[in-house]
C-alpha cells in the first residue's frame, strides 16, 4: 500500500481558476425607505385606547377603595353612637340654646368615644360653633368625618360630607323647645335613642353621605320631608351611588335612583312604611 508521502502531486486534482471577471465595485442593496408618519397615526390610536382601559381600571379600583374607606369610617361612627347610647341613654343630638339657636353638632358629643377626649375638652359647649374659641377647632376636625373625595384643602381640613336627617320622624329629628326638656344649662334635650326606633333597625338610615359638606363642628343636618326635591347625595363624586349608615351598626351603599317614597320610608323611625331595602342596595 503506498505511503501518503508517495503521492505524487500530478495525481492530485487541479485547482479552479478563480474567474477574472468579479465585479470590482460593492453590490447596491435596494433599501425600502418608511414614510416617518405612516404608523404614527395607529400607534397613537392605539395607546390612546389602552390609556382609557387603564385608566378606567384605575377609576374602578379608585372607587372601591373609597366606599371601603367611607364606609370604614361610617362603622366607627355607628358604634361611638352606640358608646354614646350606653352611657346616656339617648342618641347624640344637635344642640341649641334656650332660645333656639344653634351651638354644636352631634359629632362634637361623639369625641369622647372616638378617641377625641382632649380635643372634646377645649370646646366651650355654651357658645355656638362658630364663637371665637371653638371656631379655631373647626381644623382639628377627626379623620373619621373627612372623605375621600374631598377636593377641597378646606373641605379635607374641617369640612364633612357625613350628615343626618333632622326631618320629623327621623333619628336626628329636632324636638322643639316645648317638646323638649330644658337642661340647666338651657340646651334641649333630646330624649330619642334605640326604643324609639320601631321600623327594622337594619331599614333604618341614621346618617348618610350627603351631597353638600357643612363645617363638621356646625349643627346643620338635611331637613328634607316628602314634597321636596331629595337633596344631593354621594359626596363630591360623579357615582351613580352613595353610602349610608343604618341603625343597626352596618354601612351600605345605596342607589341614588332610590324615590322619595323610599328614602322617607328608610330616614323615619317609627313610621311603619314598608320598604324593599334589597332593591335599593348597589
Amino acid at each position: 500500500m503506498a505511503n501518503n508521502d508517495d503521492i505524487e502531486a500530478d495525481h492530485l486534482p487541479p485547482l479552479r481558476d478563480e474567474p477574472d471577471d468579479l465585479p470590482t465595485h460593492p453590490v447596491r442593496i435596494r433599501q425600502v425607505r418608511l414614510r416617518p408618519g405612516l404608523f404614527i397615526g395607529p400607534i397613537i390610536l392605539l395607546l390612546a385606547f389602552v390609556g382609557l382601559l387603564a385608566l378606567g381600571g384605575i377609576r374602578r379600583v379608585q372607587s372601591r377603595t373609597d366606599r371601603m374607606v367611607i364606609q370604614g369610617n361610617f362603622s366607627q361612627i355607628i358604634f361611638a353612637v352606640e358608646l354614646f347610647h350606653d352611657a346616656h341613654g339617648r342618641f347624640p343630638a344637635n344642640t341649641f340654646d334656650a332660645n333656639g339657636q344653634p351651638l354644636l353638632s352631634w359629632r362634637v358629643q361623639l369625641l369622647p368615644y372616638i378617641e377625641g377626649e382632649e380635643l372634646y375638652q377645649k370646646f366651650h359647649f355654651d357658645e355656638p360653633w362658630d364663637s371665637p374659641n371653638n371656631r379655631p377647632l373647626l381644623d382639628e376636625m377627626p379623620h373619621i368625618f373627612g372623605s375621600p373625595n374631598a377636593r377641597s384643602a378646606t373641605e379635607r381640613e374641617n369640612r364633612t360630607f357625613i350628615r343626618a336627617f333632622s326631618t320629623q320622624g327621623a333619628a336626628m329629628e329636632r324636638i322643639p323647645l316645648e317638646r323638649g326638656q330644658k337642661r340647666p344649662n338651657g340646651r334641649i334635650r333630646l330624649d330619642l335613642g334605640f326604643n324609639e326606633v320601631l321600623d327594622v333597625r337594619s331599614e333604618t338610615i341614621f346618617m348618610i353621605e350627603a351631597g353638600e359638606s357643612v363645617e363638621w363642628t356646625k349643627p346643620d343636618d338635611l331637613t328634607w320631608d316628602i314634597g321636596q326635591p331629595i337633596p344631593s347625595l354621594g359626596g363630591d363624586r360623579n357615582t351613580n351611588e352613595f353610602q349610608a349608615a343604618f341603625v343597626d351598626g352596618k354601612a351600605r351603599t345605596l342607589k341614588k335612583s332610590i324615590t322619595p317614597g323610599q328614602l322617607k320610608a328608610l330616614i323615619t323611625i317609627a313610621g311603619g312604611e314598608p320598604v324593599r331595602i334589597e332593591d335599593l342596595i348597589k
